[in-house]
């Protein structure tokens, strides 16, 4: 028989067909037929998209075939229940249909087979024990080599470079795959280039070589989409997640994920659904959104209760076969026996000790099974109280953060400049002193004084800033024009110049008109530091209810990409026109003009 427990039910259904085949002749031996037919013609993308359905109709068919002598049949089916029963994580099963189907392909001469067979053992027995799944790869793949371009040798190549890639050996994995790819490209087998190419993907991830993986990644994805390769495809969007991750991409890793998810629970792959689960609880509390990881925990609570309660009790239906078999054979064995009163009584008690033995193991194993369901629970639970009290904690923390952030960013944006408009003055004002210029230093030293003060005046500016409830734009305009009139000095050749052709009257609240003059602030500043341009504009254009902002010199530009990464200024400038509701742009290469771009909607 395929299985000694849980197949008992379907042995029974395997028997009443073929007892029918004796009343109904030649039509019922073709339903038997076709019954183990149905079963070997089963393809693996069905098998791993329908894993549960799947089993059921494989452990039938191995069972008739079985009863039949069909050897060749029953291998081939036992070898699909091993794929069927790990895609339900029910691994200790896959492995033993798995080591069945092999000891038949050897004792009918089905070399090729029973080698593809020690090489998915190996791969079973991975998560236990590499050692032992490298040697069974190996002798697997020994035998194979004598049909090179086989199918089975490819597959046998990849799951080999898996193994390799789980023991560290990336070169060595990238190398066994690329084999299995170049006998795949051979024989045109899309899907398994497809599962090449992930692969490759997972390879490539473990040397960071992001982009690589990615689109290795990508193309697996699209081929098994073609070939309706479900479970494949949900697989690949997992490791594309996972990939994003590793990068810091954690809204492409979340939709990535969620994506599989729904493709995971669609064809009740559980592990994947699991794990899907788990990660993303794991990355929206990386990112402290505490209430979408307490939801994914919850529901990852609730797949694995629902998964140990199967699993329970489908081993107590196992354990009432199992108690009613007994109990059928015990009767027919008293009633058929013929002995002394004396043998009787002492068999009788002998069953009653059996019995209260067997019940006694039996409530041992439900108890245990419960209290083992109960200590999952609690640590389930444990962990969602700390993501409720984190979640409440981090409502605090974001408005702390917020604050803190706004003002670093005035911080860097206007005192900054300005401290290090004084330390270039006081670098001068030595420079004149070395040099005995007394009357340049004095000037320098005047000056220095001069904006210490108006450092203080900006920040009590800000201050007023914040406290007014409106204010007016054109007194805006001139503030700025007073502000750059300032700052000439400093800019050395550079000439700045201040245009406003707005017309229409209207007031900016303070969050506008102070975060807009941040980024002026740091428009000239990094003009004058980094640009070498010998003219900046600011000019202020209304286009309908818009107000443009345009900050433009003609230096030497820079690579915008690179700087994005580099320049604390440039990301607070895209934050604090995202505060204020503004459309940024910022165009620039090395050679040419810097043109900035403020879009400000909805002015009054």
């Amino acid at each position: 028989m395929g299985t000694d427990k849980k197949g008992f039910i379907y042995f029974l259904q395997g028997f009443l067909i073929l007892s029918s085949s004796f009343a109904f002749g030649q039509s019922s031996d073709q339903q038997t037929v076709s019954v183990i037919d149905s079963a070997r013609a089963l393809t693996f993308q069905y098998i791993t998209a329908n894993p549960k359905k799947a089993s059921e109709q494989l452990i039938k068919a191995e069972i008739i075939a079985d009863s039949l002598g069909e050897k060749e049949a029953q291998a081939d089916i036992l070898a699909s229940l091993s794929i069927s029963k790990n895609y339900l994580g029910d691994w200790d099963e896959s492995i033993e249909y798995r080591i069945k189907s092999i000891t038949i392909y050897e004792e009918i001469g089905m070399d090729i087979e029973a080698g593809y067979g020690f090489t998915e053992l190996g791969w079973g027995v991975r998560r236990r024990d590499l050692d032992r799944a490298e040697y069974f790869m190996s002798r697997g793949i020994e035998i194979l080599k004598n049909s090179p371009t086989s199918e089975e040798l490819s597959n046998a190549y990849n799951n080999y470079g898996i193994i390799k890639l789980e023991q560290g050996k990336i070169d060595s994995a990238i190398i066994l795959i690329n084999k299995s790819l170049d006998i795949k490209q051979q024989n045109k087998d899309t899907l398994g280039i497809a599962y090449s190419y992930g692969y490759l993907g997972s390879a490539y991830q473990e040397q960071q070589k992001y982009d690589i993986a990615i689109q290795y990644l990508v193309d697996s994805f699209d081929l098994k989409d073609q070939m309706g390769d479900s479970s494949g495809m949900a697989i690949d969007l997992t490791n594309i997640a996972s990939v994003y991750s590793e990068q810091g991409d954690i809204k492409s890793a979340i939709d990535n994920f969620r994506a599989s998810l729904l493709m995971a629970l669609k064809i009740e792959y559980h592990q994947l659904t699991e794990y899907n689960y788990g990660n993303l609880s794991g990355l929206f509390e990386s990112q402290a959104m505490y209430d979408s990881a307490l939801h994914y925990q919850k529901q990852f609570n609730a797949f694995r209760e629902e998964r140990v309660n199967e699993s329970t009790n489908a081993r107590l239906a196992e354990l009432e076969v199992q108690f009613e078999t007994e109990q059928k054979e015990k009767d027919l064995a008293l009633r058929s026996a013929e002995l002394s009163q004396e043998q009787l009584k002492v068999r009788q008690q002998n069953w009653i000790l059996s019995a209260l033995g067997g019940l006694f193991l039996f409530g041992s194993f439900i108890t245990g099974l419960f209290f083992r369901q109960q200590k999952i629970k609690r640590e389930n639970l444990k962990r969602e109280n700390h993501l409720e009290i984190q979640l409440a904690q981090a409502a605090m923390e974001n408005k702390i953060h917020l604050e803190r952030e706004r003002i670093s960013r005035d911080l860097h944006d206007n005192v900054g400049s300005q401290i290090s408009n004084l330390i270039t003055g006081i670098e001068i004002g030595n420079l004149h002193i070395k040099k005995d210029q007394q009357d340049q230093a004095a000037n320098i030293l005047s000056a220095l004084d001069k904006d210490a003060r108006s450092a203080m005046t900006d920040l009590r500016e800000t201050i007023w800033l914040m406290d007014k409830d409106k204010i007016d734009f054109s007194q805006f305009v001139d503030h700025i024009k007073e502000y750059v009139g300032k700052q000439q000095r400093y800019l050395e050749d550079m000439k700045a110049d201040v245009v406003s052709s707005v017309e229409k009257s209207f007031s900016l609240n303070p969050t506008i008109s102070l975060n807009l003059m941040r980024i002026i602030q740091e428009s000239l500043n990094n003009a004058k530091k980094y640009s070498s341009a010998d003219c900046i504009q600011i000019l202020f254009e209304q286009n309908g209810d818009s107000l443009n902002v345009i900050i433009k010199d003609n230096g030497s530009g820079f690579d915008v990409e690179k700087s994005k990464h580099n320049g604390y200024g440039l990301t607070n400038m895209q934050k604090r026109a995202d505060n204020m509701g503004a459309d940024f742009q910022l165009e620039s290469s090395p050679g040419q003009e810097t043109k900035i771009t403020l879009s400000i909607p909805d002015i009054p």
